[in-house]
């Protein structure tokens, strides 16, 4: 108390999965578009949502939206899912999956989309992703039981299949240099212990400029 969350998806879909909270602190609306009053907001929280828009122009306009809502001495804090710093190519990838040494599909999707990815700009095909794994893996079925993961969990790959969706993966410095164009300082990185936790940091931006809310 006296704190206020709002929290703002686009998809009505993931707000009814996701939002547990009462109706009138959940607001449908683009990011990158918010419908809120400048300076109005002390703390925004973002994890993993970076990489879903195209870049550079989806993230500078989420960067723009987030500079003009989030108050001067405010933070924007975000996870992002960054490429390694040591390349991987897809075969790498595939060959560390029929080694065991990939635990999951959420890791899995990662980095084969790293993998494929050439260049941020350009990003990948989620639907790439998908016809990836076909190739190496055939069968759902078959490949499940040789991985030993639950079928099930393995195919909700399939929601990438023929997606016109792409991911545009940034560094955790590009990401900086972004927000910083856009009146941000960074403060902080951190990490975590859970699989890929390296590639998934935390960063925290603070909102620089006067009272009024003019950059420096």
């Amino acid at each position: 108390e006296p704190a206020r969350v709002l929290a703002v998806d686009r998809t009505p879909e993931m707000i009814a999965h996701i939002w547990p909270g009462p109706a009138s602190q959940v607001v449908r609306a683009d990011w990158r578009e918010l419908p809120l009053a400048a300076a109005s907001v002390d703390v925004a929280l973002c994890d993993g949502g970076l990489h879903l828009l195209d870049h550079p122009e989806g993230q500078s306009r989420l960067a723009r939206a987030l500079a003009r809502v989030v108050a001067p001495g405010g933070l924007f804090v975000v996870r992002l899912f960054v490429p390694p710093a040591a390349p991987e190519s897809e075969a790498e990838v595939l060959e560390a999956l029929f080694a065991g040494r990939i635990p999951d599909l959420n890791c899995l999707k990662l980095r084969l989309g790293m993998a494929l990815q050439q260049t941020p700009a350009g990003g990948v095909a989620l639907n790439a992703v998908w016809q990836a794994l076909r190739r190496a893996g055939g069968e759902w079925p078959a490949l499940a039981q040789r991985l030993g993961w639950p079928l099930p969990r393995l195919a909700v790959i399939d929601a990438y299949r023929d997606s016109p969706a792409r991911y545009h993966f940034v560094t955790a410095e590009e990401a900086t240099a972004l927000f910083a164009a856009h009146g941000f300082a960074r403060q902080w990185i951190a990490g975590g212990s859970y699989p890929m936790a390296s590639q998934c940091p935390t960063l925290a931006f603070r909102r620089e400029g006067d009272s009024r809310g003019t950059p420096p």
